[in-house]
């Protein structure tokens, strides 16, 4: 789903488009560690993009900004990606403990500084 921001019809600035997009996915399509994330993406992504990984644990969302390190076509699901991103910032400590409580990630989250 696409959204257009609002700019005004007499600026001369670029038209700003975001993509918002989401997919459910299953505990096998989601890689996480704490340095980044492999999933499953309906999109392909260039290798260098940041983009935001977001889940919803217990009615709260978690989001994570992510470089694009790779990104490869999958033979099933047919039109998907294989994507993975490389955390710009190490997830906080609420983040990585939701990734843990709900499975995405295989290590039970740790209270280290």
């Amino acid at each position: 789903m696409a959204a257009q921001t609002k700019t005004r019809p007499r600026e001369t600035s670029p038209i700003t488009v975001s993509y918002s997009d989401s997919i459910s996915l299953v505990r096998q399509q989601v890689q996480w560690s704490p340095k980044g994330v492999s999933l499953l993406t309906k999109w392909p992504f260039t290798v260098g993009s940041e983009i935001e990984f977001a889940f919803d644990h217990q009615g709260e969302r978690h989001c994570c900004s992510g470089v694009v390190v790779a990104c490869r076509p999958l033979r099933k699901p047919a039109n998907h990606f294989e994507t993975v991103l490389y955390f710009v910032e190490t997830p906080c400590g609420e983040t990585q403990k939701a990734a843990s409580d709900c499975r995405l990630a295989d290590e039970p989250h740790s209270k280290k500084a």
